[in-house]
Formats: structure tokens, sequence, C-alpha cells
């Protein structure tokens, strides 16, 4: 994540200044950090325009070697920049800087969060990200909601492992109607056994997106 505020400059914001800030913040601890809510800010800046947006970012990350840099993933949140830019944005940052892409929710519903896997799976599995370092991606906000709009739930397609069953998820999602989304929130009761997934890996393909858990549940999915 980022570690640092924003940084304005006469009260203006830009990326350039913010990641110097961070590569400075880098230089003298040594922690990589990951760009974050910096590039929904520059999304905004650009107007969405990705050719906009690229040349900023190759400006910065474009030559490792005479300008370093300690840049080690770009959070994604398609919920705030959009689906298309984030695949972009994904492939810029494996092809042309070897920065790993991490997909992120913003405590989507079930159907955010399966698109967001579905993202995840196709840029992890993509030829241009073979060499790039992969880390867990973030959608293990589902067991923070009391409900889902998805049904069967996005949690139904976690495995215990944390694995989501992405093959699955896309053809549950192929023509979905809106008599297939709950059109109420069911208020489950926090005392309840957490319901087990319905999907078994004997029953599934692949598991393309992975998750960390902890002790005290599930962190990142």
């Amino acid at each position: 994540e980022e570690p640092l505020k924003k940084q304005a400059v006469d009260k203006k914001w830009s990326i350039i200044d913010q990641v110097i800030a961070l590569d400075n913040f880098w230089n003298i601890g040594e922690i990589h950090y990951a760009l974050d809510e910096s590039l929904a800010d520059l999304a905004e800046d650009c107007d969405y325009n990705f050719g906009n947006i690229a040349a900023d970012l190759r400006r910065l990350f474009g030559d490792r070697v005479n300008r370093p840099h300690g840049c080690a993933a770009f959070v994604l949140k398609p919920a705030l920049i959009g689906l298309e830019l984030s695949l972009q944005l994904a492939k810029l940052a494996h092809e042309e800087f070897q920065i790993s892409a991490v997909f992120s929710s913003s405590f989507d519903s079930g159907i955010g969060l399966a698109f967001t896997s579905i993202l995840a799976a196709v840029s992890d599995r993509a030829p241009f990200s073979s060499k790039v370092k992969k880390y867990a991606h973030g959608v293990g906000t589902f067991g923070m909601l009391g409900g889902d709009t998805l049904s069967p739930s996005f949690e139904s397609y976690v495995s215990k492992e944390g694995l989501v069953n992405v093959n699955s998820l896309s053809r549950a999602l192929y023509g979905l109607s809106l008599n297939e989304m709950s059109d109420r929130l069911p208020v489950l009761d926090p005392a309840s056994p957490k319901r087990e997934s319905t999907i078994s890996l004997n029953e599934s393909d692949d598991y393309l997106a992975k998750t960390s858990t902890s002790t005290s549940g599930r962190d990142i999915a």
C-alpha cells in the first residue's frame, strides 16, 4: 500500500510528486510500496484516458536503469477506474515495467467481486505476465458483508483454502439477469457458523485466483 499521504506542491497534486516522495521513503527504509489510491487519482486527472495515464507512468517507471524505483505493484480497483482501464494498466505494468498488478475490490457485491476475480485471472494467465511476480488479489471483502446480490453467493465459489473458482464463476455470470440477483440483502446472524463452500475441487476446473488467510479470518483473496 501507499504509506504516505497525498503530496501536494502549491496545493496541486501530481503523480510525479507522489512517486518521488514514495521513492524517497523507499530509499530511506528499503521498504517497497504499491501504488493504490494514486492510480485512481491519476485516472481522474487524465479523464480516464489511457494514453495520457500511460505517458505519465512511463516517465516514472519506463527507465529502471537510470531511474530505479521501489514500486512493487499497481493495485487496481475496477470499481473505481473501470474494467477496461484496469486491464490496460495491468498489461502496461507487466509488459513494460515488470511491476506486478493486484486487482482489488472496494467492498463490492458478489457481482463486482466476480468481475474483479475474472480480470485478475485473465491478467495472471496472459503471456505478458509470465515473468512478473504474482501476489494474492484483494477480493476477500465478501466475508465482511451481511449478504450478497449474487445467487449463489460469491462466497460459494471460494474454497476452504481461499481459492476462487474463476471458471465456474464466469460460467455462472454468463447471461446473468435481474431475476438472478437478490432484491434485498438478507440479515445474517453473526453468531451463526460460516457457510461452507458449495463448490468442491472435484466439481470444478482449476482455481485461478488465490488468497492468503490468517487465524483471525481471510485477509485477502
